[in-house]
């Protein structure tokens, strides 16, 4: 569960970032990744998303967790176009089919 610290990786274990292993320091401190517990340097948890079941704001996440996040929005998005291009179709041919029957039913009354 996202932003849960008891999975959080504990500051007392890490010394270095999780990610680039760059050491921590004065200068360099620890943030936790709010996804998956790890404890990474600013630049490598520098992205901000809004984590599904999180408190509905962005919260901080490091690199591979904003990854695939982004990979998950993507589908996401890719499925609710292809959603949306399957009602328009569906829209048109029943326009096309609606078209058509108006003509015949014309045709048929000998209207011109």
């Amino acid at each position: 569960m996202p932003n849960d610290k008891s999975n959080w990786v504990p500051d007392s274990e890490v010394s270095s970032c999780q990610n680039c292993e760059k050491s921590f320091g004065l200068t360099n401190r620890k943030h936790h990744c709010r996804q998956c517990g790890g404890v990474f340097c600013a630049k490598c948890s520098g992205n901000k998303t809004v984590l599904e079941g999180g408190p509905g704001h962005a919260q901080r996440v490091c690199t591979s967790c904003f990854n695939e996040q982004l990979k998950k929005d993507s589908v996401t998005w890719e499925e609710e176009e292809k959603k949306k291009q399957m009602l328009e179709s569906k829209k048109q041919a029943q326009k096309r089919a609606d078209d058509e029957y108006v003509t015949t039913i014309y045709d048929k009354e000998g209207r011109a």
